[in-house]
């Protein structure tokens, strides 16, 4: 939802080149910029606005939204869950990992997807997500993923023994 009105939008080829043209930085990258607090709501003004622009492209209803408009459509407490559903939408756009590659953009796409988890699933702040060393979060992850029956204690007895 934005401004009253529910928009179905994806991070489709023309939006991520018109946003990595615009600021020189991958998508990734942009959405991390999302957690700062003075140039977050910036970044995601013009995100919004070039997603909604796109979505009139595809629906062929000509509608074109300016960045003040979409600023003036967003309400300081609809940022955070805007935030996130952003975050979900550039993970719903990214192909499934078919190996292990160590590059930029699949190390800032993990930052997001564990945002999410966090969170939406766990009931961190950003701030705290932030504030936490990744040894501390993996530890609450994975006691998370325990507890709620998503991934057993793999420690067989016999490790146990001395």
């Amino acid at each position: 939802m934005i401004g009253g009105e529910e928009h179905c939008v994806f991070f489709s080829l023309g939006v991520i080149d018109e946003l990595q043209s615009r600021f020189g930085k991958t998508v990734g990258q942009l959405l991390v910029m999302l957690k700062d607090p003075v140039e977050g709501p910036g970044y995601l003004r013009d995100i919004l606005t070039e997603l909604l622009n796109d979505e009139g492209i595809r629906l062929k209803n000509g509608k074109r939204y300016t960045k003040e408009e979409v600023g003036s459509l967003v309400m300081q407490k609809e940022i955070p869950g805007l935030t996130i559903a952003l975050l979900l939408a550039f993970n719903d756009a990214m192909p499934e990992p078919e190996d292990e590659r160590d590059d930029e953009e699949s190390e800032l796409l993990d930052v997001a997807q564990l945002l999410i988890i966090a969170t939406s699933k766990m009931g961190y702040s950003e701030d705290e997500i932030f504030n936490m060393t990744p040894k501390k979060f993996f530890t609450l992850f994975e006691k998370y993923l325990e507890l709620n029956g998503k991934k057993k204690d793999t420690r067989a007895a016999i490790d146990m023994l001395p």
